[in-house]
């Protein structure tokens, strides 16, 4: 696998997360398994769409797609560690802006570790045009 593969599956995962919110569900959405709320699933889509994004228009000269990753993971670890100081393991809002649950926090660490480790793995791009394998 390499970085944009990744940031592809990854940012696909995320887009699908705030696409599942729209219609009501006990999976994910307003208190639900996952719970979430506009402001949420917002961040979700965006999240899949600046790595989706990022991957299709990346060509190592503007961005550092691992870098990319790096950052959501550390975003997504942040907003973790606010929604579990926040709200514990139960419903809540992060500083009274985004509803979370225990759930949540938990996916948001798990998946903000998986881009830190990926981020700073030794995977292979292939750069565009030249057809060679790269090291980042």
């Amino acid at each position: 696998m390499n970085f944009k593969k990744f940031a592809y599956i990854f940012g696909g995962f995320y887009i699908l997360l705030a696409l599942a919110s729209v219609y009501p569900n006990d999976i994910i959405g307003h208190n639900a398994f996952l719970s979430t709320d506009f402001l949420h699933n917002f961040i979700h889509l965006l999240i899949g769409f600046v790595l989706v994004g990022i991957a299709l228009w990346d060509n190592d000269e503007h961005f550092s797609l691992p870098r990319v990753i790096r950052t959501i993971g550390g975003v997504l670890i942040v907003l973790a560690v606010f929604g579990a100081w926040f709200t514990g393991l139960d419903i809540g809002k992060i500083m009274g802006l985004i509803t979370v649950n225990g759930t949540a926090n938990i996916l948001h660490l798990i998946t903000g570790v998986l881009c830190i480790v990926v981020g700073t793995s030794p995977l292979r791009n292939y750069r565009k045009g030249d057809g060679v394998m790269h090291s980042h």
